[in-house]
């Protein structure tokens, strides 16, 4: 789907929900890592005071850590 200074995000298959996500993928590096931690927590704020998702924002649905690299599982966006 693109990729960023500190980060690529690729489209994938949830198989437990069978809908697509989108994946962004942390670049192994120690300030990265610090700056997705927090935005990790503003979605997490954000996304809960928006239970309805009335604002737009992205959900972000899961993160983990593979491989040395953190994963951010969000709702895939399209442009309609």
């Amino acid at each position: 789907l693109g990729s960023a200074a500190f980060s690529r995000a690729v489209q994938a298959l949830d198989v437990r929900t069978n809908t697509l996500v989108c994946l962004k993928i942390v670049k192994n590096n120690k300030d990265y890592f610090d700056q997705s931690l927090d935005e990790i927590k503003l979605l997490k704020f954000v996304n809960t005071r928006d239970p309805n998702d009335e604002h737009g924002v992205v959900r972000l649905y899961d993160y983990f850590y593979y491989k040395e690299h953190l994963f951010l599982v969000c709702e895939l966006l399209r442009a309609n």
